[in-house]
């Protein structure tokens, strides 16, 4: 048995050390190896999930506009307005989006004739 003056001190300074240990040992197994950063930008065309774009127009005036007309008849529609890397809507075109099964009745109406 210790019989030095600081002898409680053991107990802890090993808890520590040990804690320390397991959590570099958990980092090392459990890190991917490169380090945290935003993601690129996408370049191709953007995934909508259920939604598919029916029209690209250049303001988001248009965009409401077709967005109204498809609701007079009867199909649900949205805006995606694209947004910048500071996260304010930037000056590209806005796509106006409706459900799949819904995308070519929403064509049809939307074709110049």
């Amino acid at each position: 048995m210790l019989t030095g003056t600081y002898h409680y001190l053991l107990g802890p300074v090993a808890g520590f050390v040990v804690v320390a240990v397991l959590l570099g040992l958990s980092r090392w197994t459990f890190g991917t190896g490169r380090t945290r950063s935003r993601r690129p930008a996408q370049t191709g065309p953007r995934d909508y999930g259920l939604l598919v774009p029916v029209a690209t127009v250049s303001t988001p005036e248009d965009a409401e506009m077709l967005q109204r007309l498809l609701a007079a008849h009867g199909i649900r529609a949205t805006v995606a307005t694209p947004a910048d890397s500071t996260g304010e809507p930037a000056d590209s075109p806005h796509h106006v989006l409706v459900f799949r099964d819904q995308a070519l009745a929403a064509r049809d109406l939307l074709l110049p004739r």
